[in-house]
């Protein structure tokens, strides 16, 4: 699942992220909480829209939020999690 948002500016660091993605990470924790911790479920995205006709993306897993690196594009972001 993909998830489009829009942000006047990127997303410098990912605590930001995660409190900008807030609704949608309660929703996936919710969801999370209902699927078995060993079985694989859905992967689910949020690509936030940046001026210069860019996107950032970020994962929300059950460990919280990461950003999802694109080769050669620097961000700012280390892709951990938040």
């Amino acid at each position: 699942m993909v998830k489009l948002k829009i942000s006047l500016h990127a997303m410098q660091s990912l605590d930001e992220a995660a409190v900008f993605c807030r609704n949608e990470i309660g929703r996936m924790k919710r969801f999370f909480d209902q699927v078995p911790q060993g079985v694989k479920c859905s992967r689910f995205e949020v690509w936030i829209s940046i001026p210069s006709d860019r996107f950032q993306q970020f994962e929300i897993t059950r460990d919280g939020i990461r950003e999802i690196l694109i080769p050669d594009e620097k961000t700012g972001q280390n892709g951990g999690k938040a």
